[in-house]
């Protein structure tokens, strides 16, 4: 039972390391953590509606609305109003959504390359292959 304590134990460490990593760049970047959420879960160069958004957030709608107007209020969102239906609209970075976006994915990359840098090619396959191993016992991405 001890070893599972330690398991759970480190996967812990790790998460709050990245929610630390995660703070730190929403704080450079001045977002709150609902709308950091929202500008990572934004496809690049597509578009999408709040339904969409909010499915991928697994926030009610109203909820992922709000943030929406957040972002629109800050131009990192801008929301296209569809002519037929007049509460449906549609979501897309603007260039300042995919600046902040992209300082985003470039942060968080940074911190993974150090993190590599650290490893020998052996230990990254090894590290993959746990990862593989956790999430498949986790039920992620079933």
């Amino acid at each position: 039972m001890l070893e599972n304590v330690q398991f759970l134990g480190r996967v812990i460490e790790l998460k709050e390391r990245c929610e630390a990593k995660e703070r730190e760049v929403r704080k450079e970047l001045g977002l709150s953590p609902g709308e950091y959420c929202c500008l990572r879960a934004f496809p690049m160069g597509e578009s999408l509606d709040v339904g969409e958004l909010s499915r991928l957030l697994a926030l009610s709608h109203s909820r992922a609305s709000r943030l929406v107007d957040k972002l629109v209020k800050r131009k990192m969102v801008s929301r296209e109003v569809s002519e037929s239906d007049r509460r449906a609209a549609t979501l897309r970075l603007t260039p300042a959504g995919f600046e902040a976006k992209n300082r985003l994915v470039e942060s968080l990359l940074d911190c993974e390359r150090r993190i590599v840098a650290e490893l020998s090619e052996s230990e990254r396959r090894e590290v993959v292959n746990a990862l593989d191993v956790l999430c498949r016992a986790m039920g992620v991405n079933e």
